[in-house]
């Protein structure tokens, strides 16, 4: 479900229409199941509000659909959405995040056949032959590896190197992920830098289920190599977080030193400065805590 609802919402350009999809853990002719509740929060979105876009009603939330992973296979909470928050909350109220909903699109609605299915998947580990890396390489359109950590791979093995290096000359699209389930694929560390500068696209937080997606919607419309790497880092439809969200998140940093110098009815431009400097460490300890590393770097 993960996979059609990254696709779907590629697939459905200029959607302004709420498209929900929905499932169960237990089957609906289980006497004890989920598929009653979901089906009917499924109802309650799709006829009541107009979120304008391919959306999957779960255990009570709403997720993106080109946001959405399963993260379990028996519980009833079986899906998530690890890089961005639910867009609503279904408990005694429905609680809707509009902020976080997709704006309206101008143009006319279309649906977009013409997918692209040469893509292959690598999970990097210590033990992978170089042959196979070539295999795939030489066999793919497009080849998504998830590497280690923040998506780093041994650029000291000259070998894959040079087959990555091989395969971009190609025109080969490598896209870099990580095998994390949360967080975000950037050049913080050299290993990242490396593979840019070798060609490869990072994935930013993307989902593999999305990266995918994009992949064969982009590659399906025929554009050239240059120009899916610049939309593979651009944000589409709410794929990924944007460097103006990130942008949002350092400002909003701002907004709270600026409310407690406020309460504080402090003027002064060093007392507001200090405050600042008291705040910080709270929050560079909270962005730990959550593992956020792009939020840590921005702090």
């Amino acid at each position: 479900m993960a996979y059609t609802a990254s696709l779907l919402s590629f697939m459905l350009e200029n959607l302004n229409k709420t498209v929900v999809l929905t499932g169960s853990q237990i089957p609906i002719s289980e006497l004890r199941n989920d598929a009653i509740d979901n089906l009917l929060g499924s109802l309650i979105v799709a006829g009541t509000f107009l979120i304008p876009e391919v959306i999957i009603y779960f255990d009570n939330k709403v997720l993106r659909g080109n946001r959405t992973t399963k993260h379990d296979s028996s519980m009833l909470a079986a899906f998530g959405s690890p890089n961005c928050d639910p867009l609503a909350t279904l408990d005694t109220t429905f609680l809707v995040s509009w902020e976080r909903v997709l704006k309206y699109h101008s143009g006319k609605f279309s649906v977009f056949t013409n997918l692209e299915k040469g893509i292959s998947f690598l999970t990097m580990s210590p033990c992978m032959h170089i042959e196979t890396v070539k295999l795939v390489m030489s066999h793919s359109k497009a080849v998504i590896i998830a590497g280690y950590g923040m998506g780093n791979l041994p650029s000291n093995d000259k070998d894959l190197m040079a087959c990555l290096a091989e395969a971009v000359s190609n025109n080969v699209i490598v896209v870099i992920k990580t095998q994390c389930f949360r967080g975000t694929v950037n050049d913080l560390y050299e290993c990242g830098r490396v593979l840019i500068h070798l060609g490869c696209v990072l994935a930013n937080d993307m989902t593999l289920e999305c990266i995918f997606a994009k992949l064969s919607y982009l590659l399906g419309k025929g554009f050239n190599t240059q120009k899916v790497k610049t939309m593979m880092n651009k944000n589409m439809l709410g794929e990924l977080t944007s460097s103006s969200e990130k942008e949002k998140a350092a400002a909003t940093t701002n907004d709270l030193v600026v409310a407690v110098a406020n309460e504080m009815n402090v003027k002064d431009y060093e007392e507001i400065h200090d405050i600042g400097h008291t705040i910080l460490p709270i929050l560079c300890n909270t962005m730990v805590h959550e593992k956020d590393l792009a939020g840590l770097k921005l702090l």
